[in-house]
């Protein structure tokens, strides 16, 4: 009731602020396009990380504790045979031994009586209260760090979102503070009002802009536009590289891994006793299905944003225009402005080439008609 209570007022006060505000209406729009622009796309990879990284602790945790246990196994099933197996083989060779002794300590004078007795003893006891207290500390560390690796999940699980959340929020607040506060802050777009402005300028008698020159076509882009420019291809090439990137380590981690190899060993002593018991052999497991279907969705997600990242720039451009209609004004004023001292600077440059050329043909002319009186006057000297 606590939750349901606490959900219903903060819809009721965002559907009141949506209607009174209209920054809060922009902020909504600008933050639903976020999540699909390059600070949603840093949030899916961090995501697709975090959980390739636990599920990948998680396994190797469990694991280790397989391994662990095998060992253990192993030697409760071995512990009897390696007790008397090794004994009994040394008791025989000690008493062949002594057998040898006795046949060569009667020398007919004397007679050496040597009474070897040999007897054995296994400490099995011991060994097995070792082995019990190993596998009681062996289970409860598994299960304390289960429990710590079970939490963390938990806790990322849960925290993840609203932490995802507040850094969508901060880079929205952030793009309109640059948006409304600097002018040059993705100033490159020709929208409809700058065409407006552009044709009032022209109207007055005063430099227009447009059409764009070749060069100037390619640096600055027109929307909307339904073709994809040169700079847009850039752009979703510039989004795409860090999720390629981070799919060949989501691979690299999930699917290659490391390598395990299952082998019965057995080594040929005096006696023959295998290493290691079948029952006992440790069954590593590489989990896949839980990690492979969320890693799929979020690649997908990834794919489609790299797709539509070059469009929702221009969408976002367009909504904060309609918003903010006196900063996009400014921003139209300053783009003009912008693209006519470049134009007269180019030609400004351009005269300047061209006097300065007519300069240096006037002084080589100069310089032959002097070559030429010069040569006439020695002839006729």
């Amino acid at each position: 009731m606590v939750a349901a209570g606490i959900a219903g007022s903060f819809w009721v006060v965002v559907g009141a602020s949506l209607f009174l505000s209209k920054r809060v209406r922009c902020f909504g729009v600008l933050f639903v396009l976020s999540c699909g622009m390059r600070q949603g796309r840093n949030v899916l990879i961090t995501a697709g990380t975090s959980l390739v990284v636990l599920k990948n602790v998680q396994n190797t945790l469990e694991n280790i504790t397989g391994l662990s246990r095998s060992m253990v196994c192993n030697l409760q099933a071995k512990r009897v045979s390696i007790d008397t197996t090794p004994l009994c083989n040394y008791v025989r060779m000690l008493r062949w031994v002594g057998d040898v002794l006795r046949a060569f300590t009667d020398f007919g004078v004397a007679e050496l009586v040597s009474d070897l007795k040999v007897t054995s003893e296994g400490d099995t006891e011991k060994l097995r209260d070792r082995l019990v207290e190993a596998e009681r500390t062996l289970n409860g560390t598994a299960k304390s760090i289960r429990a710590a690796v079970d939490t963390l999940f938990s806790v990322s699980q849960r925290l993840f979102p609203a932490f995802s959340f507040l850094l969508l929020m901060g880079f929205t607040v952030l793009h309109l503070r640059r948006y409304c506060h600097n002018k040059k802050y993705e100033n490159v777009y020709i929208t409809r009002t700058f065409i407006n402005f552009d044709e009032k300028q022209k109207a007055e008698g005063r430099p227009p802009v447009l059409p764009l020159t070749p060069k100037e076509a390619r640096r600055y882009i027109t929307i909307p536009s339904p073709r994809l420019s040169a700079t847009e291809g850039k752009t979703m090439l510039k989004f795409s590289f860090p999720v390629f990137t981070h799919c060949l380590a989501w691979e690299d981690m999930s699917i290659i891994g490391v390598p395990i190899s299952e082998e019965i060993n057995r080594r040929d002593f005096s006696y023959q006793v295998s290493i290691f018991e079948k029952s006992c052999l440790p069954k590593p497991r590489l989990v896949l299905y839980d990690s492979i279907l969320p890693l799929v969705v979020l690649l997908a997600a990834l794919l489609s944003m790299a797709l539509m990242s070059a469009k929702l720039t221009q969408i976002r451009l367009m909504v904060c225009e309609q918003f903010f209609s006196t900063n996009a004004e400014e921003r139209v004023e300053f783009l003009h402005a912008k693209i006519l001292k470049k134009r007269s600077r180019k030609e400004g440059n351009g005269k300047a080439e061209e006097s300065s050329l007519r300069s240096l043909i006037k002084k080589v002319c100069i310089i032959q008609r002097s070559l030429i009186n010069i040569d006439g006057n020695l002839r006729m000297v």
